[in-house]
């Protein structure tokens, strides 16, 4: 009797999971098909041709242990409850105990070799060593793979097990490869080696297999993407695009039978001139010819090198359309190299081509976070922030603010992390400057590990915060709550002993100078101490450390940054809530069709008066009222004055 036998080969159906992808084929882009956004350093990370054997060709990523990584901003899709992250790895000799393949903001999971290739990883509360080792300084690589399923984490090296341990918790932040995610230059604690076929696949609804995992270490990621017409395209990305994943657009069934030439690696349903197989790997729409609706055509943004996903490159506040039309470049943030970006020119009416043409830096801030449900920079900078860990905003504002809503941060001493959380950008780094928000606190700021911090930066580079007589630095008084200031060159917290009160809100300006640190409280100079060497490097955290510990418990209102010392008055300014003739961000213009009225609509704060000028060479300004008020958060003003006189071009500003 003969035995008759039936075997199956199916591909593991894992192609849905894929959240994020480096390839390092040509650049440093995802490739999952998601579009997240990735910000290599400047130089960014090099590609070589050294590749391991299971991807057989193409380059990897090479990381020099110090300058170079690649930031990848927060997303959902980078936050799965569970997850694997996996990648190849090449390593050279090391020169620490944590050098990071990986790091998240706020240490919320990091992933690390140390100098005798042993492999550790953080899990948001502690540093665990694995006693798993791979070789350093040599011509191997290992592929390495991570799998929490919220509660065990299980290291996976070469395909096989190696290693199980306590999962980090929830995921919320950016993810920085090949640095410590507070790294701001040398000393990075940075991986020196190759990197290759990254990739973070969602395991909450369809984990990896144990099988998925030796699979991809012997052949690569690509391995594992379902792709039943073998065109190149995952078959999940064609259903997520409404494209036929049985149909390769030429002839699927091989019977003869042509197939939609949208479909397939050449085909280009947009009619965008970019074919599928180039919309996938620019993690592009391929029914959209615009996918970040900025006007400007994906096809024309890939051969220009700006992000066809994102509408502002270079995050200056221009859209890369606006910036074609100004003539500034689309990929550096200031074009003149004056210290100012690209939109804060604008917004504030000064000529971001020309060097000599800046706004005053005691008159325009570099951030400004109105709270107003959003922490949108408003200064016209685009440093936009993110909130963290489950902040939110409230109604209850500083009454000087006349309405809107504040930050609200309900840390209770076991989870501290709330805040907002504003990208590394050099302008928030000058040696001069003024850093003004409100404050209400709502407890006694009962500090056991150190002070509540209100702002925090990068490495504690430079900090402000608030404490009560049991915290590490806080006040020699017994009694109430008081502020303290920190930064790295002074190598220990001045203690101010200035009182805030509980539950009331008050204005805080720390004004900077090279003669020193002077505070002000609702506008009075209450306290002059050591200066600082500037307001910090880096990232800055909003109301929790830097490393998302230790948080202010209250609200937070109007925060500011400006690259000068202020005045005393037009400290005072700020706190009657005047703004101290401060320029505000105009959100619209637009010209009657006879020509006759510009209309000029701008920010603005109910019972406010504002002044709008106007100017033909970005020098000389002409006033045409004083007496532009506002009902609400946004005012408008019509222009019949100088709008005949202007067919050519000009530009407006408000001040208030």
């Amino acid at each position: 009797m003969t035995a008759v036998g039936l075997t199956l080969s199916i591909a593991p159906a894992v192609a849905s999971s894929l959240s994020f992808y480096l390839d390092f084929e040509s650049d440093l882009a995802d490739q999952s098909g998601n579009g997240i956004v990735t910000t290599p350093t400047a130089p960014a990370p090099a590609l070589s041709s050294d590749v391991p054997a299971a991807i057989g060709s193409g380059n990897s990523g090479s990381f020099d242990g110090d300058t170079t990584w690649i930031d990848v901003t927060p997303a959902p899709q980078i936050n799965p409850a569970a997850f694997t992250l996996m990648y190849f790895i090449k390593a050279g000799a090391q020169n620490g105990p944590f050098e990071r393949f990986t790091s998240r903001g706020g240490f919320e999971f990091d992933t690390a070799i140390d100098g005798g290739g042993q492999l550790h990883y953080f899990n948001g509360g502690a540093w665990v060593a694995t006693g798993t080792t791979v070789p350093v300084g040599s011509s191997t690589w290992n592929h390495i793979a991570w799998q929490s399923d919220g509660v065990n984490l299980r290291l996976y090296v070469d395909g096989v097990l190696a290693f199980t341990g306590s999962s980090p918790g929830a995921l919320a932040q950016f993810m920085r490869i090949g640095a410590v995610q507070s790294a701001v230059g040398v000393g990075s604690e940075g991986f020196l080696g190759l990197i290759d076929d990254f990739a973070l696949f969602d395991d909450t609804a369809n984990p990896l297999t144990p099988a998925d995992i030796a699979l991809i270490a012997s052949n690569g990621v690509r391995s594992v993407l379902n792709d039943g017409d073998g065109d190149g395209l995952p078959d999940s990305w064609e259903q997520t695009h409404n494209l036929d994943p049985d149909d390769n657009g030429l002839d699927p069934n091989n019977n003869g039978v042509a197939g939609n030439p949208d479909n397939g690696a050449a085909g280009d349903p947009d009619l965008d001139t970019v074919t599928n197989n180039e919309e996938f790997n620019n993690g592009t729409d391929p029914r959209d010819s615009d996918s970040d609706d900025d006007t400007i055509p994906d096809a024309q943004e890939i051969a220009a090198g700006t992000n066809p996903n994102d509408p502002d490159t270079d995050g200056d506040g221009l859209t890369d359309a606006e910036e074609a039309a100004r003539s500034t470049d689309p990929l550096d943030s200031d074009s003149d190299d004056d210290g100012f970006k690209d939109g804060a020119e604008v917004a504030n009416g000064t000529d971001p081509l020309d060097g000599g043409s800046t706004p005053d830096p005691a008159g325009v801030p570099v951030l400004h976070l109105n709270f107003d449900d959003n922490v949108v920079d408003q200064s016209g900078g685009g440093n936009d922030g993110n909130l963290i860990n489950g902040a939110s905003y409230g109604t209850d504002v500083p009454a000087a603010l006349g309405g809107g809503a504040a930050l609200a941060l309900a840390n209770d001493g076991t989870a501290d992390g709330q805040g907002v959380v504003v990208q590394d950008d050099p302008a928030l780094s000058a040696q001069s400057f003024t850093l003004a928000y409100w404050i209400k606190p709502t407890s006694g700021q009962a500090g056991t590990a150190g002070l509540e911090r209100l702002t925090s930066r990068t490495a504690d580079s430079f900090e402000t915060a608030i404490g009560d007589a049991s915290a590490a630095g806080g006040t020699t008084s017994p009694s109430g709550i008081t502020l303290s200031y920190f930064s790295t060159d002074l190598g220990a917290w001045v203690v101010t002993d200035v009182e805030i009160v509980q539950g009331a809100w008050v204005h805080v300006a720390w004004v900077n100078s090279v003669s020193g640190m002077e505070l002000f409280l609702d506008g009075t100079s209450v306290f002059t101490g050591s200066a600082v060497a500037s307001s910090g490097s880096g990232r800055m955290n909003v109301g929790t450390r830097h490393s998302e510990i230790e948080g202010f418990e209250g609200m937070i209102d109007d925060l500011r940054l400006y690259m000068a010392p202020l005045s005393a008055e037009q400290v005072m300014a700020l706190a009657s809530g005047a703004g101290g003739g401060l320029e505000f961000t105009i959100t619209g213009i637009s010209r009657s069709a006879d020509g006759s009225e510009v209309t000029i609509t701008w920010n603005s704060q109910p019972g406010r008066f504002y002044r709008v000028q106007f100017s033909s060479d970005l020098t000389n300004w002409s006033e045409i009222t004083d007496g532009a008020t506002s009902a609400s958060t946004t005012a408008t003003f019509t222009d019949t004055l100088f709008a005949p006189l202007n067919l050519s071009g000009g530009s407006y500003r408000v001040l208030e």
